[in-house]
């Protein structure tokens, strides 16, 4: 039966039906504070990857774990699903951390491609991974294709653990106050780049819609700062 809905300020709203893959029986709370303008994942199952690796690279680190699930954000309410997405996420078997990245069914089939050059008859598939689909259907070769993920920077690395711990409290933490302010709330889905934000957030009393810039960076303490050496 469809999932109906009622915003603290709208009318009662009938949720779109639900990608094949998602499996998400409600996606709100029966208790859950609603407004007109607020919107939904759907999520499907997760699935683990284990790995050779151990986590951060420590030699007696526990084993990394990649998981990875499908799922789209739907704004607003009444809205057909969105582009699906595929989050990963690495951690280990005891805990999940905040090293989440996103990326397109497009890019996952780019990894598919390599993953099959990987393999043993590689040499007889590896055309497919330099090759794009022009708008008449037709495959031409990419110039330079054969291109290397470049690991980030530490500086990088921390500033978007840290925006993603942001994101992960926001979320978790729904309504929070803020002193001679009002009751605040996430307003809308987090889409910054890496080191930058906004933040839109909702105060309560009055439905004010508030953004908030967020820009974090990183780099090596120096000497002197905080016992730095």
């Amino acid at each position: 039966m469809p999932e109906v809905v009622h915003p603290f300020d709208g009318i009662p709203v009938t949720l779109r039906p639900c990608p094949p893959w998602c499996t998400e029986g409600q996606h709100f709370a029966d208790d859950e504070v609603i407004y007109a303008d607020h919107g939904y994942h759907h999520y499907g199952t997760e699935v683990e990857v284990p790995t050779s690796y151990t986590f951060g690279g420590m030699t007696d680190g526990p084993q990394t774990i990649i998981r990875a699930v499908l799922k789209s954000w739907t704004h607003p309410l009444d809205a057909d699903p969105g582009l699906a997405l595929i989050e990963l996420n690495l951690g280990t078997a005891a805990q999940r951390t905040d090293l989440n990245a996103e990326i397109t069914p497009a890019v996952a089939r780019a990894l598919l491609d390599l993953a099959a050059t990987a393999e043993p008859d590689g040499p007889r598939q590896a055309h497919r991974a330099d090759r794009t689909t022009l708008p008449d259907g037709r495959t031409s070769r990419k110039e330079g294709s054969a291109a290397v993920a470049r690991r980030v920077s530490d500086e990088e690395l921390l500033a978007g653990a840290l925006h993603a711990r942001i994101e992960r409290w926001l979320e978790q933490e729904g309504v929070f106050a803020v002193l001679g302010f009002g009751e605040m709330e996430l307003a809308g889905e987090l889409d910054w780049e890496p080191g930058a934000g906004p933040v839109y957030l909702r105060r309560l009393d009055d439905g004010q819609v508030w953004r908030a810039d967020i820009t974090v960076t990183a780099r090596p303490a120096e000497p002197g700062e905080a016992g730095a050496r």
